[in-house]
């Protein structure tokens, strides 16, 4: 089983994962990633742009900057990168992309064709 990382130091929900997050600040912008590897697919796996289905082993990447977040997922070990259906979604703070990216790691391992969630209500 794989082990929990974290480097922004905030223990994750995604049990049997690793997580990792870099945040970056300069004078004129914010961003943060989030990335989770060794998320198993439901059943019926996650719905891509590029390919349509993928199943199996992914790697769920979340980049937030500007007011919006990327949702990205690759087969673990690979090197190409397939944008999650319903990505980019509005995202008005880091913090709600972090709720975000564990909230479509939670829909790919429910499976189904999953896509973006909807953004749950806005960070005041």
């Amino acid at each position: 089983m794989a082990r929990h990382a974290l480097s922004a130091g905030t223990p994750s929900r995604a049990v049997g994962s690793r997580l990792s997050a870099i945040r970056v600040t300069l004078p004129y912008m914010t961003w943060a990633s989030w990335t989770t590897t060794d998320v198993y697919t439901g059943r019926g796996g996650v719905r891509t742009d590029e390919l349509g289905i993928v199943t199996g082993n992914v790697t769920v990447h979340t980049t937030w900057a500007g007011g919006e977040a990327q949702i990205a997922v690759q087969y673990s070990g690979a090197s190409d990168w397939f944008t999650m259906t319903g990505s980019p979604v509005q995202c008005r703070s880091e913090r709600d992309s972090r709720d975000l990216h564990e909230a479509v790691v939670e829909a790919v391992r429910e499976g189904g064709g999953a896509v973006v969630p909807s953004p749950s209500l806005p960070s005041p």
